[in-house]
């Protein structure tokens, strides 16, 4: 006999009623650097329950890996809840700490018995990004291997059961210690639970996502993204999947571009995506829940390198999220960089194609006139789409194909939002283009189809200032 901990997941970040109903179908592509869902949660000690473990029974019984994965995968669970993932920090265990993480494996009650589900831990360095082991320059958070407090516990919300154990009912795993319960609470989702068991050799084979590090293939589920290898930037292709099918491709081109004038608005050069910005990845650290490229991203002029910095790129099932880290000498670059900009423009556009009678919103467009269908030329609402300063806070498509793709932003552009308020000083304007004769540089399939994205002018104080403080500071003892 010993004990099992449970702990309670009470919170979890909200979002509106409109947002999680556009969720429902929808592929949450998350490709641009503004963009992005966070899942937090904190964890309560609750209470302490003694379960016997009978070593001689099998993991998963008669049921097959798929068999159980399509289980957790279906059992009482919509498109929104389907696809959420849950991140857990180590300093919300309620133990566990400094013991070896190959010992934990994650289970949930499906029918009669427990099984194993997806799940990882990683790990990250002393500057916030996921360690990857003989790559990583910095040393790792904690000690390499083992449970530490900044260590992340991942799992499908979907996966996890809608039974609670009970050793009456319940067939234990052929090995292990069921060591404590996890209670997940979602709003207006059904309580679900996990277990962490320790010492089990029962695992799952199932793979959600993947990314192929010398091909530069993104892929899970329900998407693959087919890149350069020299440059993530140049996207080569994005197929949606959902049941059997694949879409055809439905990406053109990410266009990036950073305009000013030197000393005076007149002597003005340019940087882009094609010429000048790079982003390759280094190493992968690839589970079955999230995948995490530690990526390096670099500004040249005249091939010499001005700006470099290290992000993380993490792959979710229908998500990706950007974490990055910028290097001490790059403040200290930009500082003396920002004093001789004038008039400098900015533009993000992401250019489709093959998306003939998709439909598209933003939050601050009135549909009084009805939503733009994406047809190859300019109607009224799209028109005025482009006297919109600001998205909001999220931009949607709507493929008519079965799928979708949803943007969220970390800082809602919309007025009066935190972002305008750091951004004072800049300039912003909304650009769409559903128009078969606009073309854009480098562009593979001509006309837009649609094409979307800001246009920005002017410098921010606020970050003028920042980059000023931050150059200023001793960065020597992050390595």
């Amino acid at each position: 006999m010993h004990e099992l901990h449970s702990v309670s997941l009470f919170r979890l970040r909200k979002l509106n009623a409109r947002s999680i109903t556009k969720f429902r179908g929808s592929i949450l592509l998350f490709v641009a650097l503004f963009c992005f869902i966070g899942w937090h949660h904190s964890v309560l000690a609750k209470k302490t329950t003694n379960f016997a473990v009978d070593t001689n029974r099998p993991c998963d019984g008669n049921m097959s890996d798929f068999e159980q994965i399509l289980a957790a995968s279906i059992e009482k669970s919509d498109s929104f809840s389907r696809m959420l993932p849950i991140v857990i920090k180590g300093s919300e265990w309620p133990t566990g700490i400094g013991d070896p993480l190959e010992e934990f494996t994650l289970f949930a009650v499906k029918g009669d018995r427990l099984i194993p589900i997806p799940f990882q831990i990683d790990e990250y360095d002393e500057t916030g990004l996921v360690y990857v082991p003989g790559v990583t320059t910095y040393a790792p958070a904690g000690r390499n291997g083992y449970l530490d407090r900044t260590d992340e516990l991942i799992f499908m919300y979907r996966d996890a059961g809608v039974t609670r154990f009970d050793r009456q009912k319940h067939t234990m795993p052929r090995d292990g210690k069921l060591w404590f319960e996890l209670e997940i609470k979602l709003p207006q989702q059904e309580v679900r639970y996990v277990y962490i068991v320790r010492g089990s050799t029962c695992r799952s084979s199932a793979d959600y996502v993947s990314i192929k590090e010398k091909e530069v293939k993104l892929q899970s589920t329900h998407y693959e993204i087919s890149t350069d290898p020299k440059n993530l930037f140049n996207i080569h292709s994005v197929h949606a999947k959902w049941d059997d099918h694949v879409s055809k491709n439905i990406w053109d081109n990410l266009y990036v571009k950073l305009e000013s004038g030197f000393m005076h608005q007149n002597f003005r050069a340019a940087l882009d995506t094609a010429n000048n910005i790079e982003a390759t990845i280094v190493g992968v650290v690839d589970g079955p829940v999230r995948a995490t490229a530690l990526v390096e991203l670099t500004i040249r002029v005249a091939n010499l390198p001005l700006l470099s910095m290290q992000l993380n790129l993490a792959l979710y099932e229908q998500a990706m999220k950007f974490r990055s880290r910028f290097s001490g000498n790059s403040f200290a670059v930009a500082k003396y960089v920002s004093l001789v900009l004038r008039d400098p423009q900015f533009r993000l556009f992401l250019d489709f194609a093959n998306l003939n009678g998709a439909t598209f919103g933003v939050d601050t467009l009135d549909l009084k006139n009805g939503l733009p269908v994406v047809d190859g030329h300019m109607s009224q609402t799209e028109v005025l789409m482009n006297t919109l300063h600001l998205p909001g806070r999220w931009v949607w498509l709507d493929s008519g194909q079965g799928w979708g793709f949803y943007l969220s932003n970390v800082l809602p552009f919309e007025k009066d939002g935190l972002f305008i308020h750091f951004a004072q000083g800049v300039e912003w304007q909304l650009y769409y283009r559903d128009d078969l004769k606009s073309l854009e540089y480098q562009e593979r399939f001509p006309g837009a189809g649609p094409r979307f994205g800001v246009i920005g002018s002017g410098l921010p104080p606020v970050i003028l200032e920042l980059i000023s403080a931050l150059a200023a500071l001793d960065f020597s003892e992050l390595g």
